[in-house]
């Protein structure tokens, strides 16, 4: 058993979310600079003792009814107006971050990302999951067993598309409440059980690591240990307007475009360039499963090679759908285009990056790429397969070519969220 350590430097904004207890509240927790530059937290604390004052107390009313008056879901208070005017002298901060783009109007709840007395980490358990992803990628990818768990599953989509073709009029005149026939509600029932039974079986990670429940062997999962990364500078750390936007129209399929509709998402996220560190230790001897075989000799650099062959998947696909996209900002798409460019050169150099935290899409945190790449290999159907897979599995349109249909960006430096790069 050997303890192996790795670096990491953050690639793009990274934003893990904290516990929901210690995010800020709605609206009153922080304002704007004087040139919005930065981000200023309220000790709510300070603030509520400063209240409690006696030559104060005249305030508490205004500041609550003008707290608890929302307008379209945002509050009317403007509390950097309110503190100017009426606590010009008083020191209310306890932090002042970087701002990305939140601009004075928005008065929007914002995400925290996970910390520790103000200092913000990667858990262990972010990096582990990505991790393990990565492993089964590579034993199914280039493994015999890996082969015939994919045939296996592409075998049961077939089967299952086939089913759930033959259940929709079925489920239709049950949902319109019509009589069904004793030999139709059985076929129903019987169809739906298989549908379940199939589904939990396909591309389960959990099942090909071992359940946690299991009385036969501990899932191999619990012999990664992955610890938690070194402590980030309580200043290494910004708030990123985030906004959702789309590659495909909902509507075009209808013949229809929809308009565009970016919500602002204010989060904490970690800060490009940073750097941290976290240590790793697989006890291979343990394991069953032959995913980990390549790692019992020069664990640390296959560690590396074995990420980085998934994550130069994920990010093929993530251009080829981003350069397909037919309904994002055109600035947005270029930015997005020439950033997973770069990265896959690099990746294609020798780099290794992950990806983790919000921002993740379905491929980035499932095996669903494994399944398109082999049923393009063995049977020319790469596409047609995973749309078969995801709509029985996940009730996806067919279609909606772009699968997930929108991205979570920041806006100000535009780039994706979570990537790091591991040395």
């Amino acid at each position: 058993m050997e303890k192996l350590n790795y670096q990491i430097n953050i690639e793009s904004p990274v934003c893990i979310a904290g516990n929901k207890a210690h995010e800020l509240s709605p609206y009153a927790d922080y304002v704007l600079s004087d040139d919005s530059r930065e981000i200023l937290y309220i000790d709510q604390k300070k603030l509520e003792k400063t209240l409690s004052q006696p030559d104060h107390r005249h305030l508490i009313d205004a500041y609550t009814e003008a707290l608890t008056q929302v307008d379209n879901n945002r509050s009317r208070l403007e509390l950097k107006s309110f503190l100017n005017n009426h606590l010009p002298d008083a020191d209310l901060f306890r932090i002042k971050i970087r701002n990305y783009g939140m601009e004075p109007q928005n008065r929007l709840p914002v995400t925290s990302i996970i910390k520790t007395a103000s200092r913000p980490f990667i858990p262990g358990s972010s990096l582990k999951g990505a991790i393990r992803t990565a492993l089964l990628y590579d034993w199914l990818q280039n493994t015999g067993e890996g082969e015939q768990e994919l045939t296996h599953t592409y075998d049961l989509v077939k089967r299952s598309y086939r089913t759930y073709q033959e259940l929709i009029p079925l489920r239709i005149r049950k949902k319109r409440r019509e009589r069904l026939e004793g030999w139709e509600f059985k076929q129903l029932k019987d169809g739906e059980r298989k549908l379940r039974e199939d589904i939990t079986y396909m591309l389960n990670e959990q099942r090909l690591f071992g359940k946690i429940n299991s009385q036969d062997f501990s899932p191999d999962s619990q012999h990664i240990q992955i610890s938690d990364s070194d402590f980030f500078a309580k200043d290494d750390f910004g708030v990123f307007n985030a906004a959702r936007v789309r590659l495909q129209s909902m509507n075009q399929f209808r013949g229809r475009s929809q308009a565009k509709n970016q919500i602002p998402q204010p989060r904490e996220a970690l800060l490009k360039g940073k750097e941290t560190s976290f240590s790793l230790v697989l006890r291979t001897e343990k394991m069953r499963n032959s995913a980990f075989d390549k790692l019992k000799t020069n664990t640390r650099d296959e560690l590396l090679s074995l990420i980085r062959q998934f994550t130069k998947a994920t990010i093929g696909l993530e251009l080829y759908y981003l350069e397909s996209a037919n309904e994002m900002q055109t600035m947005y798409q270029n930015a997005l285009v020439r950033f997973y460019e770069d990265l896959y050169d690099r990746s294609e150099e020798g780099e290794t990056f992950l990806r983790i935290g919000m921002g993740k899409t379905y491929f980035d945190n499932s095996l669903g790429i494994a399944l398109m790449n082999y049923a393009e290999d063995k049977h020319r159907e790469g596409e047609k397969a995973f749309i078969e897979f995801r709509e029985v599995v996940l009730g996806v349109h067919p279609e909606k070519f772009f699968f997930p249909v929108t991205r979570t960006i920041s806006t100000n430096p535009v780039m994706p969220f979570g990537w790091i790069k591991i040395t």
